[in-house]
């Protein structure tokens, strides 16, 4: 995981998240445009050993990197204001 991307995590959040403890998941879950530009897509998937976000522009998968064991991917990437899905 690169520092960039491990800096922008709030890990406080994603243990609530993982423990089912956050009132308020869509907070840091989903696409979030960052003040200094790009998004911050994150989510929680159980389980899951890869994922992808594919953007819907047409262009290639992008790999989400695994930000620990329990589930938690994350990937900062360019642009705003886009719909995605997950592979």
């Amino acid at each position: 995981m690169t520092d960039k991307l491990y800096d922008l995590i709030n890990w406080a959040d994603v243990e609530e998240i993982e423990y089912s403890e956050s009132m308020y998941p869509k907070r840091i879950l989903g696409a979030h445009e960052l003040p200094e530009g790009g998004t911050l897509v994150q989510v929680y998937i159980p389980h899951a050993v890869s994922i992808s976000l594919i953007k819907d522009d047409g262009k290639k998968p992008i790999a989400m990197e695994a930000c620990d064991e329990e589930g938690f991917f994350a990937v900062l990437t360019s642009g705003t204001d886009f719909d995605y899905r997950l592979e």
